[in-house]
Formats: structure tokens, sequence, C-alpha cells
């Protein structure tokens, strides 16, 4: 990882002025629709999606700072890890996936998020995807392939695409998932290719569905701020604190934690930030997510595409030189 993406956790926000061309790809129902971006920073990209729409927006943003940002933004914002998260599957019209550009030290970001958020988007939903050109590697051009049609890539702007070279890949998701051997060979050759800028004025627009019913978007963990305000408002807490604090005089545990319970609260990521001082201060970050395996096999002329869903656990320690050491 990048130095410079470490600091910014790999957040590169999509400028105003690709965000204003891709609009002009959508083309708006009368009824509702919704947004959503699983890593949405501020929150000011959707937001300028949606602004003179009938649009829902969603977000989640894994940084404390700008997720508060976000939700002045936005409707709806987790502030969390998206791999700790419950939302609706098959329910949001469109979905901008501008993902972190790093490695958590088992697979890419890029795929991992594309790869776990098309679940939550509706058959003939349209997808924003933005990534560097040089990381559209096969497995990226597989998922993509496999589950989207109607695939559009173009490069950014030439002034912002100097800096990342980043893509944007603009397709609607398929009625069912079946495989586009030539479209999967085209977006092969996209990384060594010269590729066009989005245009001003689309040849091949995209009609956006009106959203189905989204009855679940929340974190899997508790949000430790949220519960803080929530706890200062409640008199039931206070008296089980008082209480609590003659018993036992403090807010501790009166039993400590043995080594299972420690493995279990650094795996959930509870004891997240900085640990130690000076030469030994260092940053720790836990969690638990799902891991995808895929397998491809070619049987005659069909093509069967199988995808088996693993649980990790990794606790990962950021040191005072930068160097990152993977515990589990």
């Amino acid at each position: 990882m990048r130095p410079a993406a470490s600091i910014k956790m790999g957040f590169y926000p999509t400028p105003s002025t690709v965000v204003n061309k891709i609009k002009t790809f959508l083309q708006f129902p009368q009824g509702k629709v919704s947004f959503f971006d699983p890593c949405c920073g501020e929150g000011i990209a959707v937001k300028e999606l949606a602004e003179g729409k009938n649009a829902v927006t969603y977000g989640i943003e894994l940084d404390q700072a700008r997720a508060e940002a976000a939700k002045q933004n936005l409707d709806f914002v987790i502030s969390g890890d998206f791999f700790q998260t419950k939302i609706s599957n098959n329910a949001f019209s469109l979905m901008l996936n501008n993902p972190p550009y790093f490695s958590d030290g088992i697979e890419r970001q890029e795929l991992a998020f594309l790869r776990n958020t098309i679940r939550y988007l509706q058959p003939q939903g349209i997808l924003i995807f933005i990534i560097s050109q040089h990381r559209l590697d096969e497995k990226i051009a597989k998922v993509l392939s496999l589950h989207f049609e109607n695939i559009q890539v173009f490069a950014f702007p030439q002034d912002e695409y100097e800096a990342f070279k980043q893509i944007v890949i603009l397709g609607s998701k398929k009625q069912s998932s079946e495989p586009d051997l030539p479209k999967l060979q085209e977006l092969l050759r996209i990384p060594d290719s010269m590729v066009a800028e989005i245009p001003e004025t689309p040849l091949l627009s995209y009609p956006v569905p009106e959203t189905q019913l989204i009855t679940i978007f929340k974190s899997s963990v508790v949000d430790v701020l949220e519960l803080q305000k929530f706890l200062a408002k409640s008199t039931l807490w206070n008296r089980l604190e008082n209480s609590h604090r003659k018993l036992y005089g403090s807010n501790r545990p009166p039993l400590p934690l043995r080594t299972g319970h420690l493995a279990l609260v650094l795996a959930s990521g509870y004891l997240d930030g900085e640990v130690g001082e000076g030469g030994n201060l260092h940053i720790v970050k836990g969690r638990v997510f799902k891991e995808t395996k895929e397998n491809t096999e070619v049987l005659d002329k069909e093509l069967i595409h199988r995808e088996t869903d693993v649980i990790r656990i990794s606790i990962k320690i950021l040191k005072a030189d930068g160097s990152i050491q993977v515990l589990v």
C-alpha cells in the first residue's frame, strides 16, 4: 500500500466534472429511485448524481470524520465497515462503486467491493464502477462480464486521468448471470489499450429503474459513538451505571478477559485504534469478513462459474515505521 493511500485509507473522491458527465448517461423514471455508495466518503458524488431527481441516497463510510460529513449530504449513512453490514438484496436502482485502491493482505479491495455489492443492486440496476485502468484484471473482468450487460468503459478527462489513470465502467445488471466470453475478452484488453475519454454526449444511455423496497440498511456491529449518545440520554442506563459503581467501584468488568475473549474482541474491531507508546506505538485493525472463492470450468461450449463464501478473520498491525503485520 502506498503511504499516501494508507493515510487516506485508499480514498480518492470522484471529481465533480466526472460525476456531471456520468449523469448524462442516466435516464430517470417518474417514480422514486435509490442510489447506493458502499464507500461514499463525504457523500458528495452521490449527492450530485441525485440532485434534482426523485432519489433516496444511501452510503457507507469507514472513516468517522467523513461519515459525519456524509450524513449532511445523504439520506441514510452507516459509519463503519461495509463488510460488517446488513442490507436488502436486489433493491437499489443505481450503485456508485469507487472502492479503496489497495490490498488488505488477502485480496485487492477493488475486487472485494465489486463482488460483494452486486447482490444489493436490483436486476437492470445501473453500476458505475471507478478503478485505475491497470486494475481491470482477469478476476474483475470475469465478474463484470458474468453479471452485467451493455458495458461501456471510458477514461477520466485528461487532467483527472493523469493523477491515478482512472476509468469509469458503466453497465446494467443482468436479469440472470450468464457468461459472455466476447465481452470478457474485450475487457481483458482494456489495461493495455487506449481508452476513450468519457464523452459529453453519450451514444448509449441507461434507464434507471424505480427503486425496490429497502427494509434493511444497518451495521452488524455497534457504533460506539452512536451508542454513547444514546446512553447519555438514557435514565435507565444512568441508574444501572450508578448501581454498578456502588457495587464494584468502577465500570470495569468484575473478571479479567481470557485469551479467547481478547481474540474475539480484537477480531470484532472493538479494540481498533492506537496501542502502545513511543517506539512501540502501533495501530490495530481487526475484522471478520467474507471471502469468495471462485472456480470456472469449461465443459464443451458451456462455461460453469462457481463462487463459495468462506468466513475469515483478519487482525492487522500498522507499525510506526509504516510496515503492516497480519496476525491472522
